[in-house]
Order: C-alpha cells, then structure tokens, then sequence
C-alpha cells in the first residue's frame, strides 16, 4: 500500500479584512496562542494545552485581505523528501509550483480540481508556549478541514492518486472522508454548488474540554451553531461554532485512529439517512449548517 506523501494537516491560511482583530477574538474566544506576526500586518496562531512547553509553529496564518481560505497546508519530514515528492508529481503529470519560502516552513505547492491551493512544507521548530497563552479547555492540535465540492468523488480521487491520501468513509457521491496517518479524517469533502470550506476543526482533549469550551462561550457572548453531538464518520464528539466573519470551527474529541491499515474497510453511509449520519444523537442541524 502506498504510503501518503504527507505526515499530518499543518496549517490553515485565511484572508481577513483585519488580521489584529480576528488574532484577538481567536485568542480570547478560541482560546489560541498568538505566535508571531508578520512584516505585512500576518498574524501567526496555534494552540497552547496547558502543560506544553513548546507549541506548533503555526496552525492558524492570518493574512490580511478579502475574507476567504488562502490556502491548507500539509507537512513532510525533510527537503529531501519535499524534493522527492514533488518530483514524483511531476512524472504524475502533476503541475508542482516553485518552491516556497515562508511564514509556514520551505515548500512547494498544487492546487486540487476545485481549485483549492494546497501547501506541502517542511514545518518550522516548534517555539516557546507564550505566556498567559490558551483558554479554559484544552485545544490539541488543527484536526481537519471540510471543503464544499460540486464533485466529492472527483475530489476523493484525486488526492488519492495524487498526495497518497486513504479512503475511511464514504457516503455515495454526496461526502468523503480521507486520511494521511492515524486519524479517521485530515480532510473530507461534502458536495455543495460551489467550492469553499465547510469548516476547520481543531482537536480537544476530551468531553470535559468540550464542556468548558461551551460554558466558556458563554462566558464571551458567543454558543455553538450545532452540537454538541456525536458523528456517524469518525464516531468523534463534536461541536460547531460561527466566527465573527462567518467562517465556521468545530471543536471535537474522540475520533477514530486507524492503526491496522490492513484490516481497515472504509465504511459505507446511506446519503438517504445524511441528517442522521452527521448527528447520531438526534438533534439535526440548522439549515445555515447545510448550506
């Protein structure tokens, strides 16, 4: 079996009008740390568990501009198998953009059949967990990242073919779900008109760091969209918030980790019983989450 270019989602790069602002209501409200900033008014942030004596160099890169998704990104180990990866796409036919040199590590990048540009780097050093950094629930690490695609199965194969990503669950031609280590899902693909992104998901320590997330909204003025629940794919608890500026998070705990990849069968999810499937609990989402 092929093994993923890949190792594990990075980062996520987002254009917003004001990137000082959305830094402190990220900071305040998602709880994460302000790791840097830029020279053009960037603003770097990750997430600060309590007890970590370093954090990741960036997880969350705020670019200033009109609102949207700049970019994802992925990490690899070492130039050598960055060269060696973007040398196996060029025999794939693939067009590999110019090597890059910035705030997110040395890389180089592709854009998907949606258009979506995707990143590969070699990551930089972790850095000290700033002071004061993190907020009242424990935030791991940047999970995953669904993206709206008027072609899921398109999509699916693609950075499957491409960027060595594995199936873990499917449902028809409606949504996919894929992975490039042991995590259930690093990316999935929901079918929607147009592309964009659906949601990024950040990782919690547990059902009680949901808890504390939700009382600590509250706290700020602020409640989820939908959740908390559990998912069908992923089994993983969750909950769904709206940002300022429209852009939603997820927070969940208890994903699946996939360790026998031999053994492992994606599982098949009737797009019939979609409403069902997204929360096994009950409670169905608004329609604002569907669109």
């Amino acid at each position: 079996m092929r093994a993923p270019l890949v190792t594990h989602l990075t980062h996520v790069a987002l254009t917003v009008p004001h990137p000082e602002d959305a830094a402190r209501w990220y900071a305040e409200v998602l709880g994460l740390a302000i790791t840097g900033r830029l020279s053009d008014g960037g603003v770097r942030l990750a997430t600060a568990p309590p007890h970590a004596a370093v954090v990741a160099h960036t997880e969350v890169l705020l670019l200033p501009g009109a609102l949207g998704v700049h970019h994802i990104g992925f990490g690899i180990p070492n130039t050598e198998s960055l060269a060696a990866a973007a040398a196996a796409l060029r025999r794939q036919d693939v067009e590999v953009h110019e090597a890059v040199d910035g705030p997110c590590g040395v890389g180089w990048w592709v854009r998907d059949p949606d258009g979506h540009r995707v990143e590969v780097t070699v990551p930089p050093s972790p850095v000290p967990r700033p002071g004061g950094a993190g907020g009242p629930a424990t935030l791991v690490k940047l999970g995953h990242i669904t993206q709206r695609s008027p072609d899921p199965v398109v999509q699916a194969a693609w950075w499957q073919r491409v960027l060595g990503f594995r199936l873990s669950d499917r449902m028809g031609e409606t949504f996919a779900w894929l992975r490039c280590n042991r995590d259930h899902h690093t990316i999935a693909f929901v079918r929607a008109p147009e592309p964009g992104t659906h949601h990024i998901a950040f990782e919690a320590g547990g059902w009680d760091d949901l808890r504390r997330f939700g009382d600590h909204l509250t706290s700020c003025g602020w409640c989820f969209e939908f959740g908390p629940g559990r998912h069908g794919p992923g089994n993983n608890l969750f909950a769904y918030l709206l940002d300022p500026w429209g852009l939603r998070w997820e927070v969940f705990c208890d994903l699946v980790r996939i360790d026998d990849e031999e053994a492992y069968t994606p599982g098949e999810w009737d797009p019939g019983a979609r409403l069902t499937t997204v929360n096994r609990w009950g409670p169905q989402p608004p329609e604002s989450f569907l669109r």
